[in-house]
């Protein structure tokens, strides 16, 4: 089995937008703890930030994640290629929890609170949906992997948000399984 935990951070719009910055957790480039992947402009200067290619910057805004141990999934095969095959095929699963609302932890009554936003997977992680998952639509389906890169997409939405409290971003953590025999590497310890 081979197992992944991503904090992910998914800002508002940004003033004059009207729709926020989807995230997509690029699975090949995971970050750390002590160098978030995100838009080093977003940051002060000399902050230690794994910097995404210019492409991930335009389609994810000020969004940010991190790997908890700075691990990526290795791809044998990207969607497209002769021979490949889905990531996800033996079989996988994919939760998400809030880590904090917007606002901080713990708030009731905020637009938002608790709310969890959708996800979908990339065409080299997913398997195509069964019959049964056409009722979920478009969000069902693997979509194309951008330039980037396979990626978890976490689709932002302004319910997620509320604009009347200083700190609007939400945070959550991401849970991501594949089912195989083993880890890559059988090494515990991730890249630094």
């Amino acid at each position: 089995m081979i197992h992944r935990t991503y904090i992910a951070k998914l800002s508002p719009e940004e003033e004059g937008d009207p729709s926020p910055f989807n995230l997509d957790i690029m699975v090949t480039l995971p970050g750390t703890r002590l160098a978030p992947v995100a838009d080093p402009s977003s940051f002060p200067p000399g902050t230690l930030i794994t910097v995404p290619p210019p492409a991930w910057i335009l389609a994810c805004g000020d969004g940010a994640y991190f790997e908890l141990r700075g691990r990526a999934i290795p791809f044998e095969k990207f969607a497209g290629v002769s021979g490949f095959t889905p990531r996800t095929n033996l079989a996988y699963h994919l939760s998400i929890a809030v880590l904090q609302e917007p606002g901080g932890t713990g708030q009731q009554g905020i637009p938002g609170a608790g709310m969890l936003p959708l996800v979908s997977l990339s065409a080299s992680l997913a398997t195509p949906p069964s019959g049964n998952a056409t009722v979920f639509g478009v969000y069902a389906d693997p979509f194309p992997d951008p330039g980037y890169g396979p990626v978890i997409r976490l689709w932002n939405n302004p319910l997620l948000h509320t604009m009347d409290v200083e700190n609007n971003d939400a945070i959550y953590l991401v849970n991501f399984m594949i089912a195989e025999n083993k880890d890559e590497d059988y090494n515990v310890v991730g890249h630094t």
